[in-house]
């Protein structure tokens, strides 16, 4: 099960055109090392999609300031929803063998291809970006020259803006989302409710 954290940014990644693995387990040789992607992406280039016959947009003053929408792009995404010095312990970012076993999850790097792997690698056509999510008052930016951070109030904003875009058509079918945060998201829009 996610946290509201990691379903915000899933919801983020997905109103972005993403396919998405949840808490991906990162299995190694080392018996003993345990851990997980909090979430694994991948978009194809040109992605369009229609809600009814309007094409719905997407973060272009955001992520895709990030991203080459003509390529196959990755994301390795942290999240970190805690308010308090949680994002300093950045497991998928620091150790390699994990980052190694998430890139060739993706399927975009081969065995010693992936090293030197920072926010925006581009080869072959493919475009890798490790991005953490947290909760912080910033605006979107980089992070250390080697990862995307974007704010979880961000993510929710932008959310909220599409489902307003859409609210009619989403809101017939509000309660089939498998996320009880994404309902409660749709009904504070129709109730314009803005606190949760």
């Amino acid at each position: 099960m996610l946290n509201y954290g990691e379903e915000l940014a899933y919801w983020y990644l997905r109103l972005n055109g993403f396919f998405i693995i949840s808490n991906f387990v990162l299995h190694t040789e080392n018996k003993t090392m345990r851990g997980d992607a909090d979430l694994l992406a991948i978009r194809l280039p040109r992605t369009v999609e229609y809600i009814g016959r309007k094409e719905v947009s997407f973060d272009d003053e955001g992520l895709f300031n990030y991203i080459d929408k003509n390529k196959i792009v990755g994301i390795i995404a942290e999240v970190k929803a805690g308010f308090t010095n949680s994002s300093n312990k950045l497991n998928i970012f620091t150790d390699k063998n994990k980052l190694k076993k998430a890139l060739h999850r993706l399927g975009m790097y081969k065995e010693g291809d992936e090293e030197d792997i920072w926010y925006k690698k581009e080869r072959n056509g493919y475009q890798v970006l490790k991005v953490l999510f947290k909760n912080v008052n910033n605006s979107i930016d980089i992070e250390n020259d080697e990862y995307l951070v974007i704010p979880l109030h961000y993510a929710e904003k932008f959310i909220k803006s599409r489902l307003k875009e859409n609210d009619i058509e989403k809101l017939g079918s509000w309660v089939f989302f498998p996320s009880n945060l994404f309902q409660l998201l749709i009904w504070q829009i129709k109730f314009d409710s803005n606190s949760i």
